[in-house]
């Protein structure tokens, strides 16, 4: 299934796609990377806005996840993003860089690649109608929730914020309101145990690519997808600093020593299920 994918491209994207790629990485036409703040005209302005509300610890792990450790694991040899890891697995897909996915030249770009499936994934911006409606089939999307509760930004917070029991993701079809399209499948897991936003966080990126892997295989499909409930839908924004209070009065964190080794480790995995699946002759970018 020809395929055009968008998203920010960052290290927490690689941990989700990483296997989907590695047994799909020939679907893959155009990968676009965007690359501003959701809403905002530049990242400084983004960074210092989220700053204002959230402080601190929220606005340090977003840098931490983003900035920081990606560079700390590139130093190390390892492989910190989408593109990267493509051009390690000897991708023919073409690469591009976008402030504004849903800008004209964007999207005549997209759609010139003819895609069947449009896949989002941790993309910075909602796509506006025209982009949606660019491929043959279906525009898709895997989001960090079990729509539709917790639509909207960085769920994985608000799901220890609020001491839920059970976390998850879900794949489903893009319409023009912001994740609440037609739900394709989701996938659940209990958040017994779970002390650290980051823990979370890889605990849902283990999810992404079995979904993705099960619907370019042919196991799910569109055609069954159920709609969502509207009246049982909510949505949240990035945390205030009250709510990172509560969170630390809870017991909670954002990572610790054990998510950072295990990022690492889940990388050099990546690594070498890449290295087993490149075509023969093609040299790594490492």
């Amino acid at each position: 299934m020809r395929t055009v994918l968008i998203t920010n491209g960052n290290l927490l994207s690689l941990l989700a796609l990483g296997e989907f790629l590695c047994r799909y990485h020939s679907e893959i036409a155009a990968v676009f990377v965007t690359t501003r703040l959701p809403s905002q005209k530049s990242n400084l302005r983004g960074v210092a806005s989220m700053w204002r509300r959230s402080g601190y610890r929220y606005t340090h792990f977003k840098l931490l996840t983003n900035v920081l450790l990606p560079r700390r694991l590139r130093r190390r040899g390892a492989i910190p993003t989408v593109v990267e890891f493509l051009k390690h697995l000897n991708s023919q897909a073409e690469f591009f860089e976008t402030a504004d996915i849903n800008d004209c030249t964007a999207i005549d770009r997209v759609r010139r690649f003819r895609p069947e499936i449009l896949l989002s994934f941790s993309a910075t911006s909602r796509f506006c109608g025209e982009l949606v409606e660019t491929p043959s089939r279906v525009a898709i999307n895997v989001h960090y929730a079990l729509l539709p509760n917790y639509a909207g930004l960085s769920p994985y917070f608000w799901y220890l914020r609020n001491r839920e029991s059970e976390c998850g993701v879900t794949l489903h079809q893009i319409i023009s309101r912001l994740d609440a399209g037609p739900i394709i499948e989701q996938q659940r897991f209990s958040m017994e145990g779970l002390r650290t936003v980051f823990a979370l966080v890889l605990r849902q990126v283990a999810c992404v690519s079995p979904l993705l892997n099960r619907f370019y295989s042919g196991e799910t499909s569109e055609q069954n997808a159920r709609p969502q409930d509207p009246a049982q839908r909510t949505y949240f924004k990035h945390p205030t600093r009250q709510d990172v209070a509560e969170l630390k009065r809870r017991g909670f964190g954002f990572y610790d020593r054990g998510d950072l080794v295990n990022v690492a480790c889940r990388l050099d995995e990546l690594a070498r299920l890449g290295s087993s699946v490149r075509s023969p002759g093609a040299q790594s970018a490492e």
